[in-house]
């Protein structure tokens, strides 16, 4: 089963498609689900259960979180909280609803990388995202349509 954990909505201003044209382009691209990590957003679970079913693709729900080490995927929140911009609150929340969290592009803004693993570590981050291209072109090689080309991979590397 492929599932991208990874997408953005017009929710974020980061992309221009809806929920609806995510679903039908993961679709026809042979992907079997999609999560919805919208930043600092928490889509409706009834809405996306909708668009589930009507384009047969399981759609998941979670959320993009900025936070003092960078920007954190999260699942199992259901609503943002002032505060988790600081990852202690943010671990302290996820770890309260047996949710997991996933340390997105975690090279931008990079200090020290055996500094950041370190505490990723101690935040119990699950994993650490990383693009293996497939092909030759890079990111900034394509138009952008708000979803990744065919010839990217989104591997989640265990810290455990």
């Amino acid at each position: 089963m492929i599932i991208d954990l990874h997408c953005h909505s017009n929710n974020s201003d980061d992309s221009l498609l809806s929920i609806d044209q995510i679903a039908i382009n993961s679709k026809e691209k042979g992907l079997d689900g999609i999560c919805i990590t919208d930043h600092e957003y928490f889509n409706n679970e009834e809405e996306l259960n909708n668009i589930s079913k009507k384009y047969d693709i399981k759609i998941f729900t979670g959320s993009e979180i900025n936070t003092d080490i960078g920007h954190i995927l999260v699942y199992g929140l259901i609503e943002y909280k002032f505060g988790m911009h600081r990852i202690e609150f943010l671990h302290k929340e996820v770890r309260n609803v047996n949710g997991a969290m996933i340390w997105a592009h975690p090279y931008r803004r990079i200090i020290n990388e055996n500094e950041k693993i370190e505490f990723a570590k101690g935040a119990t981050i699950r994993g650490i995202e990383r693009i293996t291209e497939l092909g030759k072109m890079s990111s900034f090689d394509y138009p952008w349509d708000g979803m990744f080309p065919m010839n990217r991979l989104v591997r989640w590397v265990s810290l455990q």
